[in-house]
């Protein structure tokens, strides 16, 4: 399940801890599979995988592709409509792109990672990116 579903299914009670009643829970290491969203679900979920960002490109097009969030909205400037990353909806290479840019441009990205969310501060966001 996502961490969104994982994080309200703890907060109503519908899940029980079963992590270290598996063989594999154990193997968990990464103190992010502690929070869901800015809910304590550690111990309740048993984290799949974790979603790594990378930059393709045609090297016969590109020769020196972007390095970081900062060149790239430089490119995207100077090549309007040549750049796109998967969907943040069943894309979960795509919400890594998104989370980065929150981690580069956002406001506080440890209160999203670890919260407690605030809800007023879904309407405060930050710049998207357009070129």
């Amino acid at each position: 399940m996502h961490q969104k579903a994982g994080g309200e299914q703890v907060t109503k009670g519908l899940l029980q801890k079963y992590r270290q009643d598996i063989q594999t829970g154990g193997m968990v290491s990464s103190p992010s599979a502690t929070q869901a969203l800015g809910v304590n679900v550690d111990g309740y979920v048993m984290p799949m995988f974790l979603s790594q960002t990378a930059i393709a490109w045609n090297s016969d097009l590109v020769t020196t592709p972007p390095a970081s969030y900062d060149e790239l909205v430089a490119w995207t400037q100077k090549h309007p409509q040549a750049f796109g990353y998967n969907g943040i909806k069943n894309g979960m290479s795509g919400v890594s792109f998104v989370v980065g840019w929150i981690y580069a441009y956002g406001t506080d990205a440890q209160r999203l990672s670890a919260g407690p969310m605030i809800k007023a501060s879904k309407k405060a966001g930050s710049r998207p990116m357009r070129s």
